[in-house]
């Protein structure tokens, strides 16, 4: 099998050929090359010179089309690829996230706004149980739980749609849904929803139904709920980075109109335009299909 480099055409050659297109000679001048004995560092020095390598060749790239070389740009875009993927490659050994270059290009005051959201960490649990007589005993068909692992347990919505019929009778199936929103009191809510995201990586599922059969004892054993005669089936939904963040005055400035995070955070910049709720700092489907034809407009004028 031929080797990953004997199949792709050389860069310098291409890169060559397109400056001969131009009636130019290449030029080419070495940069100092940065040692270590260290081979984690080593790959580090590699990374910083891919990334680097890309942001130079995006460049080329946005000059190319500026000046009508469409054929060239894509000649570029090509070599633009494998460079990425060598980036990944570097990324993935070091144990990193790969570096997000697009961002880099932002002007400083938007990076700053497009971090000041903390998405909001949510978990909706649902468990199926084999019958809702307790909730019919005790009159209820759903309880609020301060200070409990779950902060509320419902009933199931009745739903009928076509032949699937809801859950009449108290001795018939039902699910019942479970609310937790993981944070940290004491901390702003940024913070708290920082601990939440943490809490939710670390978090086993074993914690979970721990926690869930021991809350429905508390909450429905005097009305005779056994957990494990009741209890058919559990589902954990987490949502570390789950709605948009809301300003919320407690802890969060009185900005002059415009001047919102949010405000500076979607700013278009050259082709890179920023939509999805977070953009509006409102978690709702409109907001956020809103902020997708805003997105969408700005760039019209540049196709």
């Amino acid at each position: 099998m031929p080797s990953k480099n004997s199949i792709m055409p050389d860069h310098a050659l291409i890169l060559s050929r397109q400056i001969d297109y131009l009636g130019k000679m290449p030029v080419v001048t070495s940069k100092l090359v940065r040692t270590s004995k260290d081979p984690k560092e080593m790959l580090g020095y590699d990374l910083d010179n891919e990334n680097e390598t890309i942001r130079n060749y995006r460049d080329r790239i946005r000059q190319c089309e500026a000046l009508g070389e469409y054929a060239m740009g894509e000649q570029i875009r090509q070599i633009l690829v494998q460079e990425q993927d060598h980036q990944i490659d570097l990324a993935t050994a070091l144990g990193e996230e790969v570096p997000d270059l697009s961002v880099e290009e932002l002007p400083a005051k938007q990076k700053q706004a497009l971090h000041y959201g903390v998405k909001v960490p949510l978990v909706y649990t649902v468990v199926a149980i084999k019958n809702w007589t307790c909730f019919h005993k005790l009159g209820i068909r759903g309880v609020s739980c301060p200070g409990m692992y779950h902060s509320s347990v419902n009933l199931d919505q009745p739903v009928n749609i076509g032949d699937y019929k809801s859950s009449h009778s108290p001795e018939e199936p039902i699910l019942v849904r479970m609310l937790r929103t993981p944070c940290q009191p004491g901390l702003s809510a940024r913070d708290q929803q920082r601990a939440g995201h943490y809490e939710l990586l670390a978090t086993p599922f074993e914690t979970f139904e721990r926690n869930i059969r021991d809350q429905l004892a508390r909450v429905l054993g005097g009305a005779g709920f056994d957990p494990p005669r009741d209890i058919e089936a559990i589902t954990v939904n987490r949502w570390p980075h789950g709605y948009a963040y809301e300003y919320n005055p407690l802890w969060d400035r009185d900005w002059p109109e415009g001047q919102r995070p949010c405000d500076i955070a979607r700013q278009h910049h050259g082709r890179i335009t920023i939509a999805n709720s977070d953009a509006a700092a409102a978690a709702y489907t409109d907001q956020a299909m809103d902020q997708g034809y805003r997105a969408v407009q700005e760039l019209l004028p540049l196709s």
